[in-house]
Formats: structure tokens, C-alpha cells, sequence
């Protein structure tokens, strides 16, 4: 079969998605205050430009695409996700303007997917490329992170809080291009999940291989990120890796499980303590205080008066 891609056609089909990558790279953070009287600056100039740019090709792709592929459905709730949330901004939102403009970051992704999705139904490989230039580029975060740390490490590493004393007192941040701890290690863990399977597919281990290499710097990663999301992510996708896999037998997945359980128990003062970042077991069973605002936010919707 005749490859299908040439360096020309490349290019314009994944350009959406590079316009994507070009949005997510943050130069300077901004607080509330900051983004409330200015909403323009020349830190986000490129990320609006980005974004306006890969909106308007993707509608102007679907304006002039015929048929499209059959949506799946989960696809399709996350589609009713977005009108609700577009519904909610609109008569609910008290500052309109920014959040129509974070729906309409969410609504370019949804659209560069389905884009994607389409072309799939003549190029299938499109899926597959898309999504091995996502996996580098979240590599290439990943590494630009560790040049920032390199060159300033006085503001690329901080203790985890201004205010106890944590297990671990080095917590990594991205600086060059500014990415927040969460969010360096949910990029940790995605590649530290590609990298293993990628390796339990191979008959042999290959310990020198690039695969190999990238799991065990993704760890070190997910370690100083000390992101709990990303380590509950982890464990419940290497979970349910090994329990459902083919590629790896019975017998050593019980013995796979039965050591992560031991190692768990032994070490369990340890994970807690490093868990807690220096405060109380309390705070961390209420999530960080993510689950007093949960409820805080589910009081005032049932007793706002779009209920009534």
C-alpha cells in the first residue's frame, strides 16, 4: 500500500492540533485579578490567536464536509456536556465573558476530535498519528520542565506548603513553559501508562530501551510532582491494566498484586505522610478541601431559583 501522507498533506491535516499544542503553552500566569481587568495581554496573545485560528478552520471544515462519520455516543454526551455548560454560562455565569471564552477553548477540542474522528473514515492511520504526536508533545513538556529545573531551580522546585513541613519537601513545577504540579503529573503519569504497556507487550524487556528509559523518568516525575489526582489516575488504570490484560498470565498477575498490597501495608505511615504534604490525615480525607466546596456548590444549586 502506497503511504498515504506526504510531508505537504501531514501538515495541513494536523494543524489543528498543533494549533492546540501552541494554546497550552502558558509563558506567565495571571490570578483572578489580573485576568478579570485585562483579558488580552501578551502572555495569551499566541493561546487566543491559537485557539480563534484552529475554531474557525474546524468550522469551516464542517461547513464543507458533506457526511460525517457516526459520532460515538459517549462522544455525544460529552457533546451535551458542553451546550449545558454553554446554557449555564449564559444565564448563570458572573463574569459571561470568560467563561464563554473557556467554552469555546472546550468546544475547538471537541471539534478538533470529531475533525480527527471524520478523517478516519478514509485515513485510519490519522487516529493513530494523532495520537502518538500528543504522547511527544506531552514528552516534550515533560523535558522542557527539567530544562527549567536545571537552569532555575530556586523557582522551579518548591516545598509542597508555605506552612508545615512535608515528607517530601521538593515538589516540581514547570517555569520555561508554566505548568502547575497537577497538571506535570497527570502528563507524567499518561506516559508512564504508554511506556509500561507498551513494555508488557514485548516478549522480552528490553532495559535499554526508549520505552524503558521514559517509565522510569516519568516516575521520578510523578514522584516530585506529588500530585494525588495523578497517583489515584495511575493506580486505578495500572489496575485495571493488569487485571484485564491478556499479555501477562494468572498466576503472575496474583503475585503482581499481592506485592503492590504488601508493599502498600508495609510502607503505609510512609504513603500517608507523603500523601498528606505535611498536614493532617483529616485534610486529606476531605480531599484538600475540594469536597467542602463540592457541597458548598450543590447547596446553592438546589437552593437557587432555577429550581423553583
Amino acid at each position: 500500500m502506497k503511504n498515504m501522507y506526504t510531508k505537504k498533506t501531514t501538515y495541513k491535516i494536523f494543524l489543528p492540533l498543533f494549533l492546540l499544542f501552541i494554546s497550552l503553552i502558558l509563558f506567565m500566569t495571571r490570578d483572578y485579578s489580573q485576568a478579570q481587568s485585562s483579558t488580552v495581554g501578551l502572555s495569551n496573545i499566541h493561546k487566543i490567536l491559537s485557539i480563534l485560528l484552529a475554531f474557525f478552520l474546524m468550522v469551516f471544515y464542517f461547513l464543507n464536509t458533506e457526511k460525517i462519520k457516526k459520532i460515538p455516543l459517549a462522544y455525544k454526551f460529552f457533546g451535551g456536556y458542553i451546550f449545558i455548560g454553554i446554557l449555564s454560562a449564559v444565564f448563570f455565569s458572573q463574569w459571561l465573558g470568560y467563561s464563554i471564552w473557556k467554552l469555546l477553548e472546550l468546544t475547538t477540542v471537541y471539534l478538533t476530535i470529531l475533525y480527527i474522528w471524520n478523517l478516519s473514515k478514509n485515513r485510519p492511520q490519522v487516529i493513530k498519528s494523532s495520537y502518538e504526536l500528543t504522547i511527544k508533545y506531552y514528552k516534550f513538556l515533560i523535558l522542557l520542565t527539567l530544562v527549567g529545573i536545571i537552569l532555575f531551580p530556586s523557582i522551579a522546585i518548591h516545598p509542597p506548603s508555605q506552612y508545615q513541613e512535608a515528607f517530601l519537601p521538593y515538589m516540581f513545577f514547570g517555569v520555561i513553559a508554566q505548568i502547575n504540579s497537577n497538571s506535570l503529573g497527570i502528563l507524567s503519569v499518561i506516559v508512564f501508562y504508554v511506556s509500561f504497556v507498551r513494555l508488557s507487550n514485548k516478549r522480552i524487556i528490553n532495559f535499554k530501551s526508549y520505552n524503558f528509559y521514559w517509565l522510569l523518568f516519568s516516575s521520578v516525575f510523578i514522584i516530585f510532582s506529588q500530585s494525588r489526582t495523578a497517583l489515584a489516575a495511575l493506580i486505578v488504570v495500572l489496575g485495571l491494566y493488569i487485571l484485564l490484560t491478556k499479555k501477562i498470565g494468572m498466576i503472575i498477575k496474583i503475585f503482581i498484586i499481592l506485592g503492590i498490597i504488601m508493599s502498600i501495608v508495609y510502607n503505609m505511615e510512609s504513603i500517608l505522610l507523603y500523601l498528606g504534604r505535611g498536614y493532617e490525615i483529616e485534610h486529606l480525607e476531605k480531599l484538600s478541601g475540594r469536597l467542602m466546596w463540592w457541597t458548598a456548590a450543590w447547596d446553592t444549586f438546589m437552593n437557587s431559583s432555577f429550581l423553583e
